[in-house]
């Protein structure tokens, strides 16, 4: 216990202890343990399954959500997504994170989730154009 440490050696030990401590939460927060365990076919059919909307409910193509995995759907509620904008200034058509239709399509895209979006449209996540 008589050695003593240099300022050098002191700061150098506290650095690599403290991206070792951020690496390891880092790591831990990452891992999930659904990737290690084989799911059932139940899970799996349940965890992947697809939103089926019939033609009857939505004749809008933008509003179709047919072969969206039922998570992606959730994202939209989570980012509550409407199709019509409550602000006709915060709308899908002006910001920064929208995707304009391709030619030819009537819809747009977004970069939070997938399927189609309208340029009406509006989310909790809005960012202005730059």
């Amino acid at each position: 216990m008589n050695k003593k440490y240099t300022r050098r050696e002191f700061l150098f030990k506290n650095i690599a202890g403290s991206a070792a401590f951020i690496t390891g939460g880092w790591l831990l927060t990452s891992f999930k343990v659904s990737q290690t365990h084989p799911q059932t076919t139940n899970q799996a059919k349940s965890k992947d399954s697809v939103q089926q909307t019939p033609k009857s409910i939505s004749q809008n193509p933008c509003e179709d959500l047919s072969g969206i995995a039922s998570g992606e759907i959730e994202k939209r509620k989570k980012f509550a997504y409407v199709t019509i904008s409550p602000n006709p200034d915060s709308r899908c058509g002006n910001c920064k994170l929208f995707l304009p239709p391709a030619a030819g399509k009537p819809c747009g895209a977004c970069l939070l989730f997938k399927g189609t979006v309208q340029e009406s449209g509006y989310c909790t996540y809005w960012a202005p154009l730059e």
